[in-house]
């Protein structure tokens, strides 16, 4: 950010638990999070900023479960295969969660891990299915044994909603705010390009 030569800006990964809590006792200037616009932190003081949504994927071995493409997901006959889940207070965790909910029947966890991109590998590997984001599918290398279904046919499917928080009187609310603008424009601008690899694809 050029018009801000004086701002250093430093970025550190967590849960979305742990970014809530950070951030309500201001121990960080702004925060991004995965969440509902519900879960937010319901506070007057704070701008929250929807920065990008995007639907949400499962991804499993065709050597693990297989049918076609347009069948609507089948809970019965996931709950038959392991998975690999993120660790308790990420958001994908929480999404895991909320499905099989509906059904009263889990899964059985083949392995926790912090990263998404981890997830995915060993779910590519034949050791379980996983929750991700679609806009992963843009950084990692296609794997043609690996499938991937939607929760369109839900009547509230689940979606990937990225969001901005600041409070008002920041005195960085400005800087901040342009951060968020430019993250925005760099998640469009994936978006775009991921779209066009599988529209020619």
């Amino acid at each position: 950010m050029a018009q801000y030569p004086n701002i250093r800006i430093n970025v550190r990964e967590a849960s979305t638990r742990d970014l809530k809590k950070a951030f309500s006792t201001k121990q960080m200037d702004c925060i991004l999070i995965t969440c509902e616009a519900e879960e937010l932190l319901n506070e007057e003081r704070l701008v929250q900023t929807k920065i990008f949504e995007e639907p949400l994927k499962i991804a499993v071995s065709q050597s693990l479960l297989r049918w076609d493409q347009d069948q609507l997901l089948n809970q019965r006959r996931l709950v038959a295969v392991p998975f690999i889940v993120l660790h308790e207070g990420q958001r994908l965790r929480s999404i895991f969660q909320e499905y099989f909910a509906q059904s009263g029947a889990y899964p059985a966890i083949f392995l926790e891990t912090q990263s998404v991109f981890t997830a995915y590998e060993l779910a590519s590997a034949g050791f379980g299915a996983t929750i991700i984001p679609e806009h992963l599918l843009s950084m990692v290398k296609p794997n043609p044994s690996l499938s991937l279904y939607g929760f369109e046919h839900l009547s509230q499917p689940f979606i990937w909603r990225l969001y901005g928080l600041v409070y008002k009187k920041h005195h960085l609310r400005e800087p901040i705010e342009t951060f968020f603008s430019l993250a925005q424009a760099a998640l469009e601008e994936e978006e775009g390009k991921r779209n066009n690899l599988f529209s020619n694809g």
